[in-house]
């Protein structure tokens, strides 16, 4: 049968107005932690996210879009059985929204405080559990006018309510840090008699029997319809993250403190352990059928097939990651590493991404490409995460990774670099059981790390300049510590009375930009043997990069600082953050920003083009377009037109980022040409065309199909 090609994506360089839109663009590695998520009657699934608002699926979480609320934090759902959806948010505005479109548009209906737990009752009367003065606000008007009260206006202790359900006889029940409560009508509300002494609730359901089970600090405990009082079904310590849920008559149960899952299939009397495994469960939706959706906070999304027996990423891994470092490579490849110790890399500039069978479990600190950009480097854990850290290396673009042997130190590392020779420097921090922290070496990948006698244990920043100098922060009044022989001897460099240590450095054409701890800037020309103060800085830095035009960029805890004239002056870049913590930062040859957060990846949405001290911008960029037909039954036809000429390398790559096929590797000069490759040794599937020149990237994605 001929096969047929299919054209799924066209993406192309352009120069957006800054002023008509924000500056940051998030890219489809979707954002933040995930506190809730639920399953309608219909069988869809929405889950909210710190940072990228509220996203949907339609085929039980094997994919998810947008679905509203894009710049909000979603902390609370409830889908009411009726078609109508209520979101509870946080940032860009607290509280309360309706959709009736299933996403489509939202109402505002709630703006007086942030929105914890919701029910609807069957007459569409609205409970609404908040943080305010008040634990409560009720409406029966879909939100149009609110009540405000007190669930026990007789106790003066603050209530918190913790749960909120509606059973089978239409009555609301609340679980609160001060025990159970009822309502007919969510106004008026009475304490169960009888309750057990510690009246802490974290969570609560209501089996169709009219059994009420409910988790507390102790454990599970359970009140019959028929039975005066509880009685603890299940001894183990829960805590406030405990949530119940119920399919039918099946109980479900997961526990903050075992990180478990548990089903019952008799009202709550015996609980059986459905997965030992030990990710974090937020929240849990349950779609039938032994599908369901976990959503684990940083550790994104996962899905089950078989009650919860066994789990895997949901959406192919890219949902709700909270990003600790990204890179982009010489050749165009862009990589990101997540919490969890996941390195995703794209081929097309963020618009696709793969997750690389990257072995880490910690959360990946820093990813840098070798001085001669032939080798890939990852190094995972923190100072807080010691233990099965480590330090990795690929020599295919982040496909496969390897690990470098340890020698028997144990990892907790700070920071990792490299000198131009090859040399690996790492700093440890003091939190390892085996080893204190130290600043170490390895002259080779075969080589074992040598402990290096420095004048700083464990520094928080190693920077080595392409003359071969080592920088480490200094103390006692120095700026930075320098050695010139790989660490055998260090100098101190004083730069002024009272200046503290740099936070971070980098290097354009031979000049080194430094910033200290207070914010300082000064550079060097001279490899850092006398700096000098200039204009500008920038505090609680987490990356300092020069990119490859000389713009200097800041990622720091409030977004980025940028500036376009050489440290000079400087611009804040916050618009399009979510979360505006900026934890790394990277930059494409043609100088577009990439960003990595706890809400995901974020792209700059124009160039950063440095002005020169003679006030010439450098050089546009050129335009690249890249299209695709399909002239035979084997063959895929691609059209290349270039702005200017220079070397061009053009590709094919396969879903997981291997290239399987060069179609131009070499110089082109300006104008169009057209490029062809033979399908026919190729498997059906997705694939990408890349063309890449000056640092430029387009691609188009195509599907080979029988």
């Amino acid at each position: 049968m001929p096969k047929r090609y299919l054209l799924v994506l066209l993406l192309c360089c352009v120069h957006p107005s800054l002023s008509a839109q924000d500056f940051w663009e998030p890219l489809p590695l979707y954002g933040g932690e995930t506190y809730r998520i639920i399953a309608t009657p219909d069988g869809d699934a929405f889950v909210g996210t710190e940072a990228h608002g509220l996203l949907r699926s339609t085929d039980q979480g094997r994919s998810w879009f947008p679905a509203g609320l894009t710049k909000h934090s979603i902390h609370s759902l409830y889908a009411d059985g009726k078609g109508e959806l209520y979101a509870g948010t946080t940032r860009s505005g607290v509280g309360l929204w309706r959709s009736t479109d299933k996403g489509q548009s939202w109402v505002n209906i709630y703006g007086s405080g942030y929105s914890r737990q919701l029910a609807v009752n069957s007459a569409g009367t609205i409970c609404l559990g908040t943080y305010g003065l008040t634990p409560l606000a009720r409406s029966t008007d879909k939100g149009q006018s609110w009540n405000e009260l007190d669930i026990d206006p007789d106790d003066d202790r603050h209530t918190i309510l913790q749960g909120l359900v509606v059973d089978s006889q239409d009555r609301f029940v609340a679980a609160t840090n001060l025990g159970i409560y009822t309502s007919e009508d969510g106004a008026v509300w009475t304490g169960l008699e009888n309750q057990f002494d510690n009246g802490n609730i974290f969570a609560i359901q209501v089996h169709p029997d009219n059994s009420i089970i409910c988790v507390a600090d102790s454990g599970v405990w359970r009140k019959g319809p028929e039975e005066s009082a509880f009685t603890e079904v299940f001894a183990v310590k829960s805590g406030e993250r405990s949530v119940l849920n119920r399919l039918g008559t099946t109980l479900y149960l997961s526990l903050q403190s075992a990180r478990r899952l548990y089903r019952s299939t008799d009202a709550g009397l015996n609980w059986q352990t459905m997965s030992d495994d030990d990710s974090e469960m937020r929240d849990f939706a349950l779609l039938g059928n032994g599908v369901i959706l976990s959503a684990g906070g940083f550790e994104g999304v996962t899905r089950s097939e078989d009650d919860g027996s066994t789990w895997q990423a949901a959406g192919n891994g890219i949902l709700s990651q909270s990003i600790t470092a990204v890179h982009m490579d010489s050749g165009g490849v862009l990589y990101a590493g997540n919490r969890r110790g996941v390195i995703f890399r794209s081929v097309d500039g963020g618009a696709n991404w793969t997750a690389s069978p990257f072995p880490g479990l910690h959360p990946v600190s820093t990813i840098f490409s070798a001085p001669n950009g032939q080798r890939l480097f990852a190094s995972v854990g923190m100072k807080s995460y010691w233990g099965d850290g480590g330090l990795y290396y690929s020599d295919n673009s982040g496909i496969e990774w390897t690990k470098v042997e340890n020698n028997e130190v144990e990892w907790a590392p700070i920071d990792i670099a490299m000198h131009p020779d090859g040399s690996l420097f790492l700093s440890l921090s003091d939190q390892s059981e085996l080893n204190s922290a130290g600043l170490f070496r390895k002259d080779n990948l075969d080589a074992k790390w040598e402990r290096l006698d420095a004048v700083s244990e464990g520094p928080e920043k190693i920077f080595v300049s392409s003359m071969g100098s080592i920088f480490i922060p200094g103390e006692d009044g120095a700026f930075a510590y320098r050695s010139t022989d790989k660490g055998e001897s260090w100098t101190a460099v004083i730069i002024q009375a009272n200046e503290l240590h740099f936070e971070d450095m980098t290097e354009y054409k031979g000049t080194l930009y430094g910033i200290a701890f207070r914010g300082n800037l000064y550079r060097s020309d001279n490899d850092g043997l006398a700096w000098e103060r200039i204009p500008g800085g920038a505090t609680q830095v987490s990356e300092f990069i020069a990119t490859d035009n000389g713009t200097l960029v800041a990622a720091t805890y409030q977004g980025c600082l940028l500036s376009s004239y050489q440290g000079q002056s400087w611009q804040r870049l916050t618009t399009g953050l979510i979360i505006s913590a900026v934890r790394s930062i990277s930059a494409s040859p043609e100088g577009y920003l990439y960003a990595a957060t706890a809400g995901g990846v974020y792209k700059s949405a124009a160039i950063t083009t440095d002005v020169r001290e003679n006030g010439a911008s450098a050089a546009a960029v050129d335009k690249l377009k890249l299209s695709l037909s399909a002239p035979g039954d084997e063959m895929v036809e691609f059209v290349y037109a270039s702005a200017g000429s220079g070397n061009a390398h053009i590709a094919i790559f396969d879903i997981l980022g291997n290239r399987v096929a060069d179609l131009h590797n070499g110089r082109v000069d300006a104008g169009q040409r057209t490029l062809r490759w033979d399908s026919s040794q190729h498997t059906q599937g997705r694939y990408f065309c890349r063309a890449g020149r000056g640092g430029q990237i387009v691609a188009v994605s195509f599907s080979v199909l029988r």
